[in-house]
């Protein structure tokens, strides 16, 4: 289970403070991730998990850029690079100063206080994250001998109160952390890919 994330405090968004939000939220947890496949045992009952902890931010719905709601609804023809040039994509706005807040992401649709560019910049490295696991899941259960079996699972564990959101949220950490851990103790057959709030598959 990887809970890797950290968010922008001050609404001060050039490309030396975001830079860090996707190393860690994204570059850091995908490359972790990957590090680590071969070490996973597949002998367990139902094979081995990874579960990334992202948010309802991440969700397509949120995202302004409709070009990419379309590119991330083919699953098809989803790569790590497609991810990797959505991320870079934003990250060249930001740094030559032409992105506009809520050109990227519906702000409006931030849980709790309006965080205004931190949302924005947190949504969109969620976004990348859940689109990554569901590309791992591909790459494991649609190619003829890709080996171990493994699931593969993103999930929202709700607006916790904890010091990422200087501990405004309305949820325990406990309740927090209830759909991450099912899903690396009971996850059901059958729905690895897909991302997951209150011990449901959600929309993404």
């Amino acid at each position: 289970i990887n809970n890797a994330g950290i968010i922008l405090i001050e609404n001060d968004t050039t490309f030396e403070t975001v830079k860090p939000i996707f190393d860690t939220n994204y570059f850091g947890v995908k490359n972790v991730t990957k590090a680590l496949l071969p070490l996973l045992r597949d002998d367990t009952p139902g094979g081995a998990r990874v579960i990334v902890v992202a948010s309802r931010a991440g969700q397509l719905k949120c995202l302004e850029k409709k070009e990419y709601v379309k590119t991330f609804s083919d699953k098809e023809h989803l790569t790590e690079e497609v991810v990797d040039n959505f991320v870079n994509h934003y990250l060249k706005d930001i740094a030559n100063g032409s992105s506009k807040e809520g050109d990227w992401v519906d702000i409006s649709s931030a849980p709790g206080p309006k965080l205004g560019r931190p949302f924005e910049t947190y949504a969109i490295s969620k976004v990348a994250i859940i689109t990554f696991m569901r590309i791992l899941h591909d790459i494991f259960f649609s190619q003829p001998g890709s080996g171990k079996k493994i699931n593969f699972f993103s999930c929202c564990p709700g607006y916790v109160s904890t010091s990422i959101n200087t501990n405004s949220g309305g949820s325990s950490v406990e309740v927090g952390a209830d759909t991450p851990v099912w899903l690396a103790l009971h996850s059901p057959e059958g729905d690895s890919g897909k991302f997951w709030a209150e011990r449901k598959v959600i929309d993404f």
